[in-house]
């Protein structure tokens, strides 16, 4: 793939329980079983942070139906309630340090891709259970702001209208401030 045709770094969540921590090998086998060359996404990031190469970044993944060929995938393990199979918010600090990490060190590799995730091309998906566009614009570092990225996605999921502005405290401090339309 050439740098240029990427537009997109999709975030992706595995779907999995807090406690099964899945590796790239992992879901590389469970997309061969579905009849696929090799694991979709270019990227897998462990619960601990560990970062695992999956697809190689020169090659077309198979993350997204209709986009595959202009973006490159990550994915999070986790990302499912532990008790039931429902989308839940439950990456650790150090995944989301890796996430960011990694998607600055790609923005590096395809300049003109903005962040996504996978369910801003797919509304049927929730993947990966946060606003991975709004919380890679605003999180830098903070944990609080990460899990406020994931609410809101889920409020917006649910059919309300969010809006999400980052504001400047006259100390200097950077806060975000949200509202619900209607």
């Amino acid at each position: 793939m050439n740098s240029k045709d990427v537009k997109y770094i999709v975030v992706h969540c595995a779907y999995t329980p807090p406690a099964m921590d899945v590796s790239a090998s992992d879901i590389d086998r469970w997309h061969r079983e579905k009849g696929w060359l090799m694991i979709g996404y270019h990227a897998v990031i462990k619960r601990d942070g560990t970062l695992e190469k999956g697809r190689p970044l020169n090659k077309v993944g198979a993350h997204v139906r209709g986009i595959n060929s202009k973006s490159v995938g990550i994915c999070l393990a986790g990302g499912m309630m532990a008790s039931q199979p429902t989308p839940e918010f439950n990456y650790t600090e150090e995944q989301m340090i890796v996430l960011r990490e990694t998607i600055d060190d790609w923005l590096k590799a395809f300049p003109s891709a903005r962040v996504a995730g996978h369910t801003d091309f797919d509304k049927k998906k929730t993947c990966p259970n946060f606003d991975a566009r709004l919380w890679y614009e605003t999180a830098q570092s903070n944990y609080n702001v990460w899990r406020l990225a994931a609410e809101i996605h889920r409020l917006r999921m649910a059919g309300l209208d969010v809006v999400m502005r980052m504001k400047k405290a006259p100390s200097g401090a950077r806060y975000a401030e949200y509202s619900i339309a209607g």
